[in-house]
């Protein structure tokens, strides 16, 4: 009998130490937490939420969670995205609002055609990009000066006040494969051509 109870006993640290092996260091995110992102990490208010959040399969395998949010001219999402990572399964908060102010504002922009902005190569999600290197991966300075400036005039159109993205990288591609990122907008300021072109 003892040694049955023992052996119950094991079983049950086993089984434990393999369910928290498979669910590792979740956190359950209710929709006070996901306000508090919003206007913390995002840094909006006066915004429309649904109160129940929406289950999705991710191309992982694991159901993620999305928050949507109504804002201004703009519908974006908070996901609580699951993922495995370190030897366990994890969960962070994300958002697409910086990419859905960018879809928001090229849909608007007069002069779209003369800058790209389609799914980078890496990612698959919607990016500025200057096509301006060769098969080797060298880049054009002159077709990256141009491509600078022709995003800048449309970063300029949006109002960052009211939709407060921190950042704004571009994608640096050949005709067919991606080179490099480089940040053209960061701290609260359009970089200058100089720092854009050293940008690693």
């Amino acid at each position: 009998m003892k040694n049955k109870v023992i052996l119950i006993g094991l079983l049950i640290i086993i089984l434990s130490i393999g369910l928290f092996i498979l669910t590792g260091c979740t956190k359950k995110y209710v929709l006070a937490d996901i306000k508090n992102y919003v206007e913390n990490n995002i840094g909006i208010k006066n915004y429309t939420m649904k109160e129940r959040y929406t289950e999705i399969k991710g191309e992982d395998g694991y159901e993620d969670y999305y928050w949507h949010i109504r804002y201004n001219q703009i519908d974006f999402d908070v996901i609580d995205n699951y993922y495995y990572g370190m030897e366990s399964v994890s969960n962070r908060l994300e958002n697409n609002f910086d990419e859905k102010v960018l879809d928001y504002y090229y849909g608007k922009y007069a002069n779209a055609s003369k800058i790209t902005y389609k799914k980078d190569y890496v990612y698959e999600k919607n990016t500025l990009i200057c096509e301006v290197a060769n098969d080797q991966g060298v880049i054009d300075e002159i077709k990256l000066k141009q491509c600078y400036d022709e995003l800048v005039n449309f970063i300029k159109t949006i109002d960052f006040k009211t939709y407060p993205i921190k950042n704004i990288s571009v994608e640096i591609t050949n005709s067919s494969k991606h080179v490099k990122w480089k940040s053209i907008y960061n701290n609260k300021r359009i970089c200058t051509f100089d720092e854009f072109k050293k940008d690693e």
